[in-house]
């Protein structure tokens, strides 16, 4: 499984994907796991050993190749003697479990000037998965009111058709919010017309768009984290403009003005 992605596992039946083909055979105690539960195990084990703050520090750590006796990491000492660094017996323990689970590479030379990596891909599929159980909702639960998906695979089918939101980066990506109103409140409480409330970074009442007669003005509502325009934070009301990329929490949204 190292540096692929968990999905890799999944195969195509080979009679052309007609599932109804034949029904599954009834599998016994101790057989093989699923592809599912591979990847559930996979992902299970990657969060078990990145629960130390210790292992997320050397992480951050091995962006580039590093060799052994450069990576210093202090663990706060029990008693008032401060801040200590790890010895590099105890880093290397570290680096073992880390690498073992495929979220480090380990790259040839000696044993003295051991040089480690992060595993990009890896972390990158875990992330992957960890978004897909963020999507997750009670069943019958929507996206929110106002909010419309397309699932044709035409982008804009059931889109509104007039002055929109998209959010492009959150569990509902997809869903358009429509701003044919005076005002349109984004945040986590029910209330919001775009309502965000699996994001716990954006605000009970965040953020808020006004309509005017010469455009669209997006103004913060003293959100705890605040909001950005294209990546530039926001202190005063701002005008929209169409492909405009909005950040609430860790929400992105993108306006658009059709013609």
């Amino acid at each position: 499984m190292q540096g692929a992605h968990p999905q890799e596992a999944l195969k195509v039946p080979a009679n052309g994907g007609n599932l109804k083909a034949s029904p599954p055979a009834p599998r016994r105690m101790g057989s093989a796991p699923t592809a599912s539960a591979e990847r559930y195990q996979v992902v299970s084990r990657n969060l078990e050993v990145l629960a130390s703050p210790i292992r997320l520090a050397i992480l951050a750590r091995l962006r580039t190749p590093t060799p052994l006796h450069l990576i210093r990491v202090e663990a706060d000492a029990a008693s008032e003697g401060g801040p200590r660094v790890l010895s590099r017996q105890a880093v290397s323990w570290h680096l073992r479990q880390l690498v073992d689970a495929g979220l480090v590479h380990r790259l040839p030379g000696e044993a003295r000037t051991q040089i480690y990596v992060l595993n990009h891909e890896r972390l990158f599929a875990l992330v992957d998965e960890m978004r897909d159980l963020s999507r997750l909702r009670p069943m019958g639960a929507g996206p929110g009111p106002g909010a419309t998906i397309d699932r044709s695979g035409d982008a804009t089918a059931h889109l509104p058709s007039g002055p929109r939101l998209i959010l492009v980066y959150g569990r509902d990506e997809g869903a358009g919010y429509s701003l044919e109103r005076d005002a349109v409140v984004l945040g986590r409480e029910p209330g919001c017309d775009v309502r965000l409330d699996y994001d716990a970074y954006a605000s009970g009442r965040h953020a808020r768009i006004l309509r005017q007669p010469e455009g669209f003005l997006l103004e913060d509502l003293g959100s705890r984290n605040g909001t950005r325009v294209n990546g530039d934070p926001i202190t005063k009301p701002r005008r929209l403009h169409p492909g405009d990329v909005l950040t609430i929490g860790r929400s992105y949204l993108v306006f658009q003005h059709p013609p």
